[in-house]
């Protein structure tokens, strides 16, 4: 275990500090191998709520973290675990700092006794991971878990013209995504769309490297993801 495991930093749908939320935390290894069974070893609502309250900035850290499983936020597909005061909220989307995928699994990286590498600071302690956690109170906002690909690499001869990217969340039965990478907006087109999947063609002919931003819509908002930290679209030489 990483004694200083995690820095959460919990914000609104369009990333302004939200203090004073509980957060429900819990991954790291499933109790079972049933496929319908969601407990896991790290449980902060079970068998005690140790859930932490973010600051004022909306920081609050968490300890003693098992490394390489993935966690969970604000409860099973991000609902009933996170609140202000009585007010619950719904997990927009969970954007790690640092790692290798743009969005979920957030995973808290392995540590070794020879291994400094703790590049977080909070308060003055240095931590492992950080998350931004991006809630809202609108049941029908769009929610983003997995963005597949999140990468792409021009020197693999991509078909840019034609590029699939398949998102994942919640509320996506109506809704369009977009990338935007140097002031020009690439939208999703020929989108196959459902409640929980949604499958857009780009064109991303003439796209430079670098991180593009994604954006998701439906009919009660917009979720643009953050590029620092990791919610981007990764265009690799």
């Amino acid at each position: 275990m990483i004694p200083d495991s995690l820095v959460i930093e919990t914000t609104d749908a369009s990333g302004n500090a939200l203090g004073n939320a509980t957060v429900a935390v819990k991954g790291s290894y499933k109790k079972y191998t049933a496929t319908t069974d969601y407990q896991y070893y790290y449980d902060n609502t079970s068998p005690s709520d140790t859930r932490p309250v973010t600051d004022a900035s909306g920081l609050a850290s968490v300890s003693n973290l098992p490394p390489y499983g993935s966690y969970i936020f604000c409860g099973d597909s991000g609902v009933g675990g996170c609140k202000v005061g009585a007010t619950s909220y719904y997990l927009a989307a969970a954007v790690p700092y640092s790692g290798t995928n743009s969005l979920s699994p957030i995973t808290v990286p392995a540590f070794t006794a020879t291994d400094t590498n703790m590049p977080f600071t909070y308060g003055s302690t240095a931590y492992r991971q950080k998350v931004r956690l991006m809630l809202t109170t609108n049941a029908n906002f769009p929610r983003v878990s997995t963005v597949s690909p999140y990468q792409l690499s021009l020197s693999s001869g991509p078909n840019l013209s034609s590029y699939l990217i398949t998102i994942t969340g919640n509320n996506l039965s109506s809704a369009s995504a977009s990338l935007t990478k140097g002031g020009t907006t690439y939208s999703g087109t020929s989108c196959s769309a459902a409640a929980t999947q949604l499958k857009c063609s780009f064109n991303l002919t003439g796209i430079t490297t670098g991180y593009a931003t994604i954006s998701v819509s439906n009919g009660s908002g917009t979720l643009t993801l953050p590029t620092t930290p990791m919610g981007g679209f990764n265009v690799q030489p």
